[in-house]
């Protein structure tokens, strides 16, 4: 959840992706900066802890500062200096360099004679100083400080020892402090790396991993990972960070290795696999994934991803038998009957045989009575399976209960670490919104619905458009309504949205309270999260917002006792919701 204008400037929450490194964190004074100086590119990604990764210049913070900077950028500047806060990288055509083949010029003035005037150096030789006879005898007779005096040689030779000793002493107080001081370090960084190496791994276990991820970043700054941490985190590193040919090179090893069990090698070979995928080498995915069906041949996580590459390929038959028994073993799996849903549709408008597409509508009505994951997702399939049947009272149905769903759901969500889960992002449903949209689009609700697909792969301004129409037609119908505070919501406009939820027409919506539980969250207003909470919990038993609204709110009171309930009862009912999940984790790490 995002925090509101103020917070979101100051705040240290915004990570950038360049190259291969993730920098940060940064507030948005520092990324302003970095975009002045071009340390970073408006082609870089950019995230908060609790959002997706997007390109900058898609970032609605730092529009008006890119335009900024393109205005005051001159076109025909030849600066050919470029640096690059992700590679450390500098180029300049303006650097000089000395030459070591050419002698410096000899100084060749010569300090001229004031005129009128004596010399200003003497001839010291040109002098002599005449002494009486007597004294002069007397000196060389009783002479002491000659340096051929056996005194003066004893003496000198004494200091030079009382300094070699001294010398001695003082390198060896300065090589023991230096010597401290590094041991000193070594202990801090020591602590600090397995502080955060644990870290790592913990938010890993949790589901946390772009927590995870930035951990370990940490940690291998202080030093290079050891094998054993390097192996743990190498799934997280393809799946998050894209390092999949050094996270594939990591997995590799571990087949070679002795010793290891059989999920160690299972989970190994997923890995490669998803980096693969990710690859879109599906070939050699597949042929990883048959490699470790050898050890488990029920394994879930690659029966699920041979599924996706059948997808992928547009076997759509298999794909629906594939996906099919998988969500027959474990009816709680939403990417399962995800899978199927797309795979029966595709291959329903291939073939017009859409008769299956009515156990489907069932199925996912029945599946959205428990289960929350991909909830918005799988009732859109659910309405264009509704649209292919041509049942037109149902489609307007399945509209209303598609516009009652918050949008941005799913990034409230933990994903499958060794499944490719992608495969359900908005991207992939954008076409069915569009297919949905023009044959109604005189409808109100249907604007709104494309409203929601838009907002969902960040096309605002496109959103934004469509939902000044819908709510021009239907200026009082409170799906609309709702869609546009959620929308104000999610480009940080509070107040505009606040108006819209204090509406009598939202009176009886479960989501006006949603929005108002994540409102006030990042307001950080306990009382009002509270209150909004319990009305949640009332108008719906089951809403998740609800849970985490009274266990925050108790856990921010010290109810310690309070909040691990409501957080364990919530996460039983959603086992994958990213905040509980985190409430957890503070509850338990004090």
């Amino acid at each position: 959840m995002r925090r509101g204008d103020a917070t979101a400037s100051s705040a240290k929450n915004w990570l950038v992706k360049s190259s291969t490194r993730i920098l940060g964190p940064f507030d948005m004074a520092e990324l302003t900066e970095h975009l002045r100086l071009k340390n970073i590119s408006i082609i870089d990604e950019i995230r908060e802890p609790s959002t997706r990764w997007k390109y900058i210049r898609e970032n609605a913070h730092l529009l008006e500062v890119i335009r900024k900077l393109r205005d005051e950028e001159d076109p025909h500047s030849e600066k050919t200096m470029t640096q690059s806060l992700a590679q450390h990288t500098f180029t300049r055509t303006d650097t000089s360099h000395a030459d070591d083949f050419t002698p410096a010029p000899l100084n060749t003035e010569i300090t001229p004679t004031p005129p009128g005037g004596p010399p200003l150096l003497k001839d010291i030789a040109a002098s002599e100083v005449s002494l009486p006879r007597s004294v002069s005898s007397a000196t060389s007779i009783r002479s002491y400080g000659a340096s051929y005096d056996p005194r003066v040689q004893a003496k000198v030779a004494q200091r030079s020892r009382f300094m070699q000793v001294l010398l001695i002493l003082l390198t060896m107080a300065i090589a023991g402090g230096v010597f401290w001081n590094l041991s000193k370090r070594n202990q801090v960084s020591g602590a600090g790396y397995e502080e955060l190496r644990a870290a790592a791994i913990r938010f890993k276990s949790l589901g946390l991993y772009q927590k995870s991820l930035l951990a370990y970043q940490q940690a291998s700054q202080i030093k290079e990972p050891d094998t054993d941490f390097s192996i743990e985190m190498a799934p997280v590193l393809i799946s998050e960070d894209r390092q999949t040919i050094q996270g594939r090179r990591i997995l590799e090893k571990v087949l070679g290795l002795e010793g290891q069990s059989r999920s160690e090698i299972m989970e190994a070979y997923l890995g490669i696999a998803m980096s693969y995928m990710m690859e879109g080498d599906f070939q050699q995915a597949e042929q990883t994934l048959q490699k470790s069906l050898g050890s488990d041949p029920s394994n879930f996580a690659a029966l699920m991803n041979l599924a996706i590459i059948q997808l992928k390929k547009s076997r759509w038959s298999e794909a629906s038998k594939s996906f099919d028994e998988l969500y027959r073993r474990n009816n709680r799996s939403s990417l399962a009957l995800f899978g199927r849903g797309v795979a029966e549709i595709e291959s329903a408008r291939q073939t017009q045989q859409t008769s299956p597409l009515h156990k489907l509508e069932r199925d996912i009505k029945s599946h959205l009575q428990k289960n929350w994951y991909l909830r918005q997702e799988l009732m859109l399939l659910r309405t264009y399976s509704l649209k292919m049947l041509g049942d037109v009272d149902a489609i307007n149905q399945a509209v209303v209960q598609f516009l009652s769903i918050v949008p941005g759901e799913a990034k409230m969500y933990s994903h499958p670490l060794f499944v490719d889960w992608r495969f359900s992002r908005w991207e992939s449903l954008d076409k069915y919104c569009q297919q949905l949209y023009p044959e109604q689009s005189a409808h109100a609700g249907f604007k709104a619905l494309r409203a929601v697909c838009l907002m969902e792969n960040n096309r605002d301004a496109d959103a934004n458009k469509l939902l000044q129409e819908s709510k021009a037609e239907a200026p009082k119908d409170p799906y609309v309504l709702q869609t546009e505070a959620a929308y104000l919501v999610k480009m940080s406009r509070y107040p505009e949205a606040l108006a819209i939820l204090k509406m009598p027409e939202l009176m009886t919506l479960a989501g006006k309270n949603v929005l108002l539980v994540r409102y006030c969250y990042q307001q950080n207003d306990v009382n009002c999260v509270t209150t909004s909470a319990n009305q949640l919990l009332q108008t719906d038993s089951r809403a998740i917002d609800g849970y985490f609204g009274i266990a925050w709110s108790a856990w921010r009171r010290k109810d310690r006792a309070r909040a691990y309930d409501y957080v364990r009862t919530g996460l039983e009912l959603e086992p994958l919701y990213l905040p509980l999940l985190e409430l957890r984790d503070n509850l338990e790490a004090r």
